[in-house]
């Protein structure tokens, strides 16, 4: 393991990490400026910011899924079977020998989203991977719609988690070829920066209490 003062480095880059994050999440609000202050309207080539924003809050996910491992029993079994029999996948796997998308799981159990574990997987995989990889997410998101009013009365309704669902499924009627299992998983974009904010605070106490040699490790996949 490295020495203390290499670790001290290390712990106070994921804070750095970590207000970057921050930083971006507060850039994506601008969005919903756009939109409630009706500048959206004025130019017919701004679109509501559903892809930037979604790529925006799960750049940010992705980050404090890796932290969320801190002080977590998995970081110690470097060769974990993640189904049953077969050894671990480990193309599939960051340095912490843990997969992103468990990392995104982590973070919905933590954040009590009302999400299962098996639809934050699919969610993760059919719109954070395409989009990240491929420029656009399988499916899609949604964004806080105009109607709630003025860009202040928003702000508060979404802090306030008064504006639907964090994530949702389209009516089945639109899918008819397809089993409810299938159906794909969306996201309210703005509803889910204000809740991977709220994430921040207890993830930062993560990287000031953690160990080092969970500090380490975490460092090393985020910098990987």
């Amino acid at each position: 393991m490295s020495d203390s003062s290499d670790i001290a480095d290390m712990r106070n880059a994921l804070k750095g990490k970590m207000s970057n994050a921050v930083l971006l999440l507060n850039d994506a609000d601008s969005f919903l400026w756009l939109r409630q202050e009706g500048h959206h309207d004025a130019n017919p080539f701004l679109g509501g910011g559903n892809w930037l924003i979604l790529l925006g809050a799960l750049s940010v996910l992705n980050l404090l899924g890796k932290i969320s491992f801190i002080s977590d029993e998995r970081l110690g079994r470097c060769d974990v079977a993640w189904f049953s029999g077969k050894r671990a996948r480990t193309d599939k796997m960051g340095n912490c020998n843990v997969s992103e998308t468990e990392g995104f799981v982590n973070l919905c159990q933590l954040g009590t989203w009302n999400i299962s574990d098996d639809e934050a997987r699919k969610f993760w995989q059919e719109n954070r991977n395409p989009l990240t990889h491929l420029g656009y997410p399988r499916m899609g998101a949604g964004v806080v719609g105009r109607e709630l009013g003025s860009y202040m009365e928003t702000v508060q309704k979404v802090k306030d988690a008064d504006c639907g669902d964090l994530f949702f499924k389209l009516p089945s009627s639109i899918f008819p070829n397809l089993s409810p299992e299938q159906i794909p998983i969306f996201a309210n974009s703005d509803l889910l920066v204000q809740a991977t904010r709220n994430l921040v605070p207890a993830l930062g106490l993560l990287v000031e209490r953690g160990s080092d040699a969970d500090i380490e490790k975490v460092f090393l996949w985020c910098s990987g």
